[in-house]
């Protein structure tokens, strides 16, 4: 995660931390909007069962893991 985070800052010329800060207020933003469809909630409610907030790991890796089930259904 932190080279990924490193990466990104680098790409971006700002610091790894502004990179995960940016994650978290992303992640915080998609968990409390209350205009998203019924799909983004119920991946919401999958990734975070018991509404509290996800790490950025657990984020990312649920993210990649949705990506890869979407990949082999094609």
């Amino acid at each position: 995660m932190e080279r990924i985070c490193k990466l990104v800052a680098e790409q971006n010329g700002v610091t790894p931390e502004e990179v995960r800060e940016d994650i978290k207020a992303a992640i915080r933003e998609g968990m409390k909007n209350r205009n998203s469809t019924p799909v983004s909630r119920a991946l919401w409610n999958e990734l975070s069962p018991d509404g509290k907030e996800p790490s950025i790991e657990r984020f990312l890796l649920f993210c990649v893991a949705k990506v890869m089930e979407k990949e082999l259904e094609e």
